[in-house]
């Protein structure tokens, strides 16, 4: 079963900060779609079936863990597991510091550089081979903790740039998943 994961911290409160970039990604995908969540407590996660491209044959499982970003693994691992899914039809959605606002890359096979929610999931799963959409959020001001940055929500002039990446990474995730 293909398996793509967002990142983010559940809440609220941290919607529409950049560490919940890989929420913002995941709603997207299911904003296109006519879908209704399931709420699995035994997860920890809310998650769609959904089917890739619209009204396609490929079925993918979308889903956002409701623990903290740093704990996010053990959710990861719970989904892996239930959905019987392989590592290479797994897709791990988040956020970068290291990438420019408006800029993302997919990459496999990579070390979580710093990422504490990408070493929760390489530590659960005991593997780094999988895909990973790093979306840019952009680096912090000097003198602004990173961790504090992360949980900044966008400003007004950062979401143009935000929906256009998105939009992009949608497309990606859907060619990867069909090819």
């Amino acid at each position: 079963m293909k398996l793509i994961v967002g990142l983010g911290n559940p809440g609220k409160k941290y919607a529409y900060t950049r560490h919940n970039v890989g929420f913002l990604c995941l709603d997207k995908l299911v904003s296109r779609r006519i879908v209704s969540p399931h709420i699995s407590k035994k997860l920890q996660a809310i998650y769609y079936v959904v089917h890739i491209p619209p009204g396609g044959s490929v079925k993918a499982i979308l889903a956002k863990p409701q623990i903290f970003m740093n704990e996010s693994g053990k959710v990861v691992r719970k989904l892996v597991s239930s959905f019987k899914s392989d590592l290479d039809d797994f897709i791990l959605v988040h956020d970068d510091i290291d990438l420019k606002l408006g800029t993302y890359k997919i990459q496999k096979g990579r070390g979580s550089a710093g990422h504490k929610g990408v070493q929760s999931v390489i530590e659960n799963l005991e593997s780094k081979e999988f895909t990973r959409v790093r979306i840019g959020v952009g680096k912090p001001v000097l003198g602004i903790d990173p961790e504090r940055y992360v949980l900044q929500k966008f400003k007004a002039e950062e979401r143009e740039n935000l929906e256009k990446v998105v939009a992009e990474v949608i497309k990606d995730i859907e060619k990867i998943l069909t090819e």
